[in-house]
């Protein structure tokens, strides 16, 4: 193994600042190095970097220790930035008040009006299955941005058919056809053909007043979700290519403290929904549960959730920077039930046989797995070595090889130790944060 061509595939990580609230949130504001408190948009990029698009301080690149900040006298179009889209390609794209920019990792671009956008308020970005970038603004409708071949801007109002000017959702179901959801209209498909919008009305087999969606999303089941402004969350499933989809409302009548959604995220078969004066609510099998303020939350206006790759949900919300759920259903186990140590510092889940390995700050690494509400023991590593059985994180590359940061440097791990590295290759030997990049083992 090139222990040195692998070390650039590594983030180390030696600190992460954060404060804890009760019930298992990690909070982080301005104090915490936030660059403004009111955080629109939370998004994580294929390298696993959060970024964090806030109102009037520009754009955050966190990797969980420090923020790097671009602003616009850093070529962002605006400090206000309300959505983040990375593109098939890997350029980062934002939604912003004066137009979208476009970050390739050095330079930002802005299209705007000048260069043809027909409104600079943007509110969302996607990118459909073929690879197609789609913008919705508020006034303005839906444009197409294409910057691959050749620069081209494609504007469409609601004299091209569009039932509103006012796009504040775009997204895709299982039949590749893109679904718009509108403020002043009702939803619609649309699809490009020869340059020319087809548009095509959503019948459904309920009549709901469908015309305030502000947020939208597809869960695992490919189900569509439209968050409205007056009515709750409706949930479109049983869709098909040629048949009406069924439409479940969610609204205070179902168990909602408020009807006002202002963002909906899947993660796994649970639904969070983000409202605007209720807090976060969840829907598991129809089910309709909710924190708030009384349960820990510093605020009840919710701006968006987001889901991290290892279904962390994190939590914005108004003036009061950003949240993450460790999780809020509790299962207690200790020593006493086989846990290798009462101090625990890092748990990973492995994918491949689905077990969990446990890092510990005296008695090294342990991979179990949870029974019936028991804990089942299995390996148990670097316990007898006391240069290496103080650890507080590690990652997993590709091939099974694990990366272990100890108080005395990192260790490469697979049935023995095939290597260390210390402080002649690193800036220090006490490792607080082992994080891979994607893509690479």
């Amino acid at each position: 193994m090139n222990i040195r061509s692998s070390l650039l595939l590594l983030f180390l990580l030696f600190s992460l600042a954060s404060y804890t609230q009760k019930n298992n949130f990690t909070s982080y504001t301005v104090r915490d190095g936030l660059p403004q408190n009111t955080v629109y948009k939370i998004f994580q990029d294929s390298k696993g970097y959060i970024w964090l698009g806030t109102d009037g301080g520009g754009i955050s690149k966190f990797d969980g220790r420090k923020h790097t900040y671009f602003k616009k006298e850093d070529g962002l179009a605006s400090n206000v930035v309300r959505d983040i889209l990375e593109d098939k390609d890997g350029n980062i794209w934002l939604a912003t008040n004066e137009g979208v920019s476009i970050y390739d990792g050095i330079d930002f671009k802005t299209i705007s009006e000048e260069d043809g956008l027909i409104s600079n308020t943007v509110v969302k970005i996607y990118e459909d299955s073929k690879g197609r970038v789609w913008v919705g603004s508020t006034g303005g409708g839906l444009s197409y941005i294409s910057i691959k071949d050749s620069f081209q801007v494609a504007n469409f109002t609601s004299s091209d058919g569009l039932s509103s000017n006012n796009v504040f959702s775009i997204l895709e179901d299982n039949y590749e056809r893109l679904w718009l959801g509108f403020i002043g209209g009702p939803p619609q498909m649309v699809d490009l053909v020869d340059n020319k919008l087809v548009t095509q009305n959503i019948t459904t087999t309920s009549n709901y007043d469908l015309n305030a969606i502000y947020c939208g999303t597809k869960d695992n089941e490919g189900n569509i979700w439209f968050g409205s402004i007056y009515n709750g969350a409706y949930k479109f499933e049983n869709i098909a290519l040629n048949s009406n989809p069924t439409v479940i409302n969610y609204s205070v009548l179902s168990g909602l403290k408020d009807n006002y959604i202002l963002d909906i995220n899947p993660v796994g078969s649970t639904i969070w929904l983000a409202t605007n004066n209720g807090g976060v609510h969840y829907i598991t099998d129809n089910e309709v549960n909710r924190f708030t303020t009384e349960d820990g939350l510093p605020g009840n206006q919710i701006l968006d959730l987001f889901s991290d790759r290892e279904d962390n949900l994190w939590i914005s919300c108004m003036g009061e920077g950003i949240l993450k759920l460790n999780g809020f259903e509790f299962s207690h186990y200790s020593s006493q039930d086989g846990l290798i140590s009462d101090q625990i510092s890092y748990i990973r889940k492995y994918e491949p046989d689905s077990s969990i390995w446990l890092a510990s700050y005296d008695n090294g690494l342990q991979k179990v797995k949870i029974e019936k509400g028991k804990v089942i023991g299995g390996s148990h590593i670097l316990y007898e070595n006391p240069l290496y059985n103080s650890i507080k994180a590690f990652d997993i590359d590709a091939n099974g090889n694990m990366w272990i940061g100890t108080q005395n440097g990192l260790i490469v791990w697979n049935e023995s130790i095939l290597a260390t590295v210390g402080s002649e290759f690193i800036a220090g030997d006490k490792i607080n944060y082992v994080l891979l990049q994607s893509g690479f083992g």
